[in-house]
């Protein structure tokens, strides 16, 4: 395991976030070990010595993941983590710490490889066994060039990484209000900048979306779905309060077999019927809050993420 065997854990300055120092490890792993000990000449051998270098945002956050489960840092159970930042103390080579700090705080992945030759002599009546250097840690593995009859201990390199628990859409909450001055800060936003009172243009109260929010995927929305009927409900509260015509609620759905949450979601409202919110990058939206009512189409958009 390439985890500490007591890793540091620092709260940062907000009670969500936590960083987690993590050990990459040096070894030594055996190149050759050549017996020229009954040969009164030299031996001199090119070999081709192939370099490479593997990061990995995924493979990092599912280490990070594994020992926030086992160890109880502070996250609820069964969060899942997002990394903030990915940052290196001193011991790995300045280039690779660039990279597997860009390459992990942008979520990607990294390959590299190339072929070194180099020329090995052995003297008359002597043996050479030579090492090679390696180094592997969280989300990070990395065959060097560096070569040695002597190995020697090398200090760990501290990996820290500050994470903080997903937030997943739990339930929408369907806020009234007797003016627009009123409408809660943490409401839904349009992805335009129009107006977010789901009653616009019907008279009524004043109706905003408020998205409720849990860092347990067992909690989490998988989907969400409007509901336009004729007669009320008591279970749910109806979008076009005050207006005339039919209740249009929203329903959150909770496919425990997917694994999909929502992360993100917005309004989006235009006055187009053939225009749909694929147009502007969406995957994922409800059908039209307004349908058999005059006015703007209206749509809950959102993203979801594997978890």
């Amino acid at each position: 395991m390439l985890l500490q065997t007591q890793p540091k854990i620092e709260k940062t300055g907000s009670h969500s976030e936590s960083t987690l120092n993590l050990n990459g490890k040096y070894s030594w792993e055996l190149l050759f070990d050549i017996d020229n000990t009954h040969n009164s000449r030299y031996i001199i051998r090119k070999e081709e010595l192939k370099v490479s270098l593997f990061i990995s945002y995924n493979q990092l956050l599912r280490e990070l993941q594994e020992y926030a489960r086992k160890s109880h840092v502070g996250f609820e159970s069964g969060a899942k983590l997002d990394i903030i930042s990915v940052s290196m103390s001193s011991g790995l080579d300045s280039s690779m710490s660039q990279k597997f700090e860009s390459t992990t705080t942008q979520h990607g992945e990294k390959r590299e490889e190339f072929t070194k030759t180099t020329e090995i002599k052995i003297g008359p009546n002597s043996r050479l066994t030579l090492h090679r250097l390696v180094f592997n840690g969280p989300g990070i593995s990395y065959v060097t060039d560096t070569l040695s009859s002597t190995p020697h201990d090398i200090p760990d390199v501290i990996i820290s990484c500050t994470v903080r628990a997903m937030n997943f859409l739990k339930t929408i909450s369907v806020v009234y209000t007797e003016d627009a001055v009123s409408k809660p800060s943490n409401s839904l936003v349009e992805v335009d900048g129009w107006n977010t009172d789901i009653n616009d243009g019907f008279n009524g109260d004043y109706v905003w979306l408020v998205p409720v929010w849990t860092t347990n995927p067992a909690e989490a929305a998988t989907s969400i779905e409007v509901i336009i009927q004729g007669h009320r409900n008591d279970h749910y509260s109806d979008m076009a309060k005050g207006a005339v015509g039919s209740f249009r609620y929203l329903k959150m759905i909770h496919d425990f077999v997917s694994t999909q949450r929502i992360t993100k979601l917005k309004l989006w409202r235009t006055p187009h019927r053939d225009v749909t919110p694929s147009t502007r990058g969406w995957k994922h939206w409800t059908g039209d809050i307004n349908v058999n009512r005059k006015g703007d189409f209206l749509y809950v958009c959102w993203e979801a993420v594997e978890i």
